[in-house]
């Protein structure tokens, strides 16, 4: 994350999510990429593990799919040009069926990211499910199968 913020992609694999009623977010199904100077980050589908991941990758790289579809950014496009001056990532620990199905094995899994811009605005990426009332999200669970909330607003929290 150093240098300033060059680009935002935004993805969706699915038709268009529900036209989620937050000022500041909205939700991607297929991923979102941040690009810097010296690489990038991205919260997407892993298709090799078949669940949501955050990490220091390529959308491409862990969307090895080719039906992703660009997406709406606009509502983050104001921090393109930033620099990140603080981080916080949230983990949990999850256990996975390895490929060959003999073992499971814990690994460890970011699951929100929190970037803080040089000028104070915030960013949360996060792996959530949440419940709907009348177009509005409430009740935010971390999930590494639902969608990515995209947060250029007050800190959404989201329960274990």
């Amino acid at each position: 994350m150093s240098g300033p913020l060059q680009k935002v992609n935004c993805f969706q694999v699915n038709e268009a999510l529900l036209d989620i009623q937050m000022e500041k977010a909205f939700f991607v199904d297929g991923g979102i990429e941040l690009v810097f100077p010296k690489g990038s980050i991205s919260a997407a589908w892993n298709t090799e593990i078949e669940c949501l991941t955050v990490g220091p990758n390529t959308f491409e790289e862990v969307y090895q799919q080719e039906n992703a579809q660009p997406s709406e950014t606009k509502k983050i496009h104001h921090l393109i040009g930033q620099k990140v001056i603080d981080y916080n990532l949230i983990k949990r620990q999850y256990e996975m069926i390895q490929e060959d199905m003999t073992q499971i094995e814990e690994v460890e899994i970011t699951m929100e990211i929190n970037l803080t811009f040089e000028d104070q605005s915030h960013l949360q990426i996060a792996l959530v499910d949440y419940d709907l009332h009348n177009f509005t999200p409430t009740n935010f669970i971390y999930d590494l199968g639902a969608d990515i909330l995209v947060n250029g607003g007050e800190r959404v929290l989201i329960k274990n």
